[in-house]
């Protein structure tokens, strides 16, 4: 999908496609490309975190069928449908975290409060797009529901997942990891101000975007970029030398700054927005979706060591990504070169993660080395 997605913009620039749909490539992007991984993600992740039951069958199938019928939806322009299933795809993942509360062993970390933001975000934003666009409510629904559903969602998704994870990948904890040599009762309040403080970061986020919607666009942007810094900053430690350094970890962290470089941008450059914006979607949220699919994927098949090798499609990941990025930022300084430009963008961009998908996609496979969630002992 993200392959498709991205060459939205290259077929139509080589007079394979007659139009280009800048609405289309935004929701295959956010409605498809990143809900997959974000699926995939929590449906693998969650139950290990918090010790409790395994994906289904007929759960992973559930997804499964809504994403392919997303699709189908998607390439016949039936945008009801896409909302539909994106907004049932949402509910499906609340339920399948809800239906592992009581069997759980482990409690859910902090941080991850905002993941249930990222829901409502996404729920309420994909509903007022869908309101609009069976002409139920005005003009401000447009910009209201995309701001929802694809920044509301994702950055409350990459603050709840990446500021209990990204810490933990790239080597060093966060400040806010609890001690477990401090006294129960100490521990506890310090967990309560944890959810506390990320649960004023979710509200914040979530009501910067109505902002936005009734003129208030530029406070929004200030208040967002002030708060999810401050939640990212605290959380990943990005603003302190990588403990290992390594093309895993250096794209990792480059993926956050990009994220603060976008968020920033948009405020102090409101008429470049968009191209700050794709600071945020080339250079963070696409970067990071892959370089963690990656260490997600070679952990699982037992491929730990893969991270200490050089890992050239990374290398070639990286480059890709960020030049693509440089290009489109570019396009909208120029505007009697902006298609060339984007051209240019969606092409090395999805050369590179072509190459990364043709390295990636043997991994799949490799089941024989890991038994119960572990990696099978060889000899």
């Amino acid at each position: 999908m993200g392959l498709l997605g991205v060459g939205h913009w290259m077929f139509h620039h080589l007079g394979w496609t007659s139009n280009y749909l800048s609405f289309q490539h935004a929701s295959i992007q956010i409605q498809l490309f990143m809900y997959c991984f974000v699926a995939g993600f929590l449906l693998t992740a969650m139950p290990k975190i918090l010790m409790s039951s395994a994906c289904t069958p007929i759960e992973f199938s559930y997804f499964f069928i809504l994403i392919l019928l997303s699709i189908l939806f998607e390439f016949f322009l039936i945008w009801v449908g896409v909302q539909v299933c994106f907004i049932l795809g949402i509910i499906g993942l609340h339920v399948f975290i809800l239906n592992r509360r009581d069997s759980r062993s482990a409690p859910l970390p902090p941080p991850f409060v905002l993941i249930f933001f990222g829901f409502i975000n996404a729920v309420l934003g994909a509903t007022i797009l869908l309101f609009y666009q069976l002409s139920w409510i005005p003009s401000w629904g447009m910009s209201l529901g995309r701001q929802m559903f694809q920044l509301g969602f994702l950055l409350s998704i990459v603050m709840g997942i990446g500021g209990f994870m990204a810490p933990r990948f790239m080597g060093y904890f966060s400040s806010s990891v609890i001690q477990l040599d401090k006294d129960p009762a100490q521990k506890a309040a310090l967990q309560r101000k944890e959810v506390q403080f990320h649960v004023l970061v979710g509200l914040v986020l979530f009501f910067s975007f109505w902002m936005d919607a009734f003129g208030y666009g530029r406070f929004g942007s200030l208040i967002r970029a002030l708060f999810v810094s401050a939640q990212i900053l605290y959380t990943t430690q990005i603003y302190r030398p990588l403990p290992t350094k390594n093309i895993f970890n250096l794209l990792l962290s480059i993926s956050f700054w990009n994220l603060l470089i976008g968020l920033w941008g948009v405020f102090i450059f409101p008429e470049y927005h968009m191209a700050f914006k794709h600071f945020i979607f080339i250079g963070s949220l696409s970067l990071m979706t892959l370089v963690v699919s990656t260490k997600v994927i070679c952990s699982h098949a037992g491929l730990e060591s893969y991270f200490h090798e050089k890992m050239i499609s990374l290398y070639i990941l990286g480059i890709a990504v960020l030049t693509a990025l440089g290009f489109r930022f570019c396009a909208d300084f120029d505007p009697d070169k902006y298609m060339s430009f984007i051209f240019y963008s969606s092409t090395i961009w999805v050369l590179g993660v072509l190459i990364w998908f043709l390295t990636i996609l043997p991994k799949l496979f490799i089941f024989s080395k890991r038994e119960g969630g572990c990696p099978k002992k060889r000899g």
